[in-house]
């Protein structure tokens, strides 16, 4: 009997969380968002694109392809954020987004969107309860740009499990010097 209270207790308290990032970082509280102005690595640490996390599949359209792209460079003033993919010094790609409409800025970050589900997060989803996700841009003290991807959620896997979850991954990408002259190329 007392094996089956463990269990049931174990079953009851279900909580994980997840981690998966660069290693610990500092991060800088921006007061300008023209802060975030700069050339950037495409390619993260530890794994990822930042042209993916920007564009999603808008490049696949116009048959350029994420790995393609070396840099990144992003350019805030006024109230528009530029962001250009760029290859051997050619502008390859660039779309360009409105503060307030596309994105907006809190506490030294540029929040790209955040997701709050009540029941479920999609047809295929095991997973049945609250779940918030927030997905944002900082910097870190070196001036590298760091993407956030935190989600949170309690609820019910499979319709049985409790669980509590958290999970919080980040992807460093690199800060560089600026390239002398970036052309427009197709």
């Amino acid at each position: 009997m007392k094996i089956y209270i463990v269990i049931f207790c174990i079953l009851i308290t279900a909580s994980c969380s997840f981690y998966s990032g660069p290693g610990e970082r500092a991060y800088v509280n921006v007061k300008k968002a023209s802060s975030f102005n700069g050339l950037y690595l495409n390619r993260g640490e530890p794994r990822g694109l930042l042209s993916e996390i920007l564009w999603g599949k808008a490049l696949n359209d116009r048959k350029i392809f994420h790995e393609t792209i070396q840099y990144l460079d992003i350019t805030i003033f006024g109230n528009m954020l530029i962001a250009r993919g760029v290859t051997d010094s050619c502008i390859i790609y660039q779309e360009k987004y409105i503060y307030g409409k596309d994105f907006s800025l809190n506490d030294g970050n540029i929040i790209l969107d955040t997701r709050f589900s009540l029941l479920s997060r999609g047809g295929d989803d095991v997973f049945v309860g609250p779940s918030y996700q927030k997905l944002t841009l900082c910097l870190d003290t070196d001036g590298n740009g760091i993407y956030k991807n935190q989600s949170y959620g309690v609820g019910l896997v499979f319709l049985i499990i409790p669980v509590a979850f958290s999970d919080s991954q980040e992807i460093r990408f690199k800060r560089i010097k600026s390239i002398d002259s970036l052309n427009y190329c197709q």
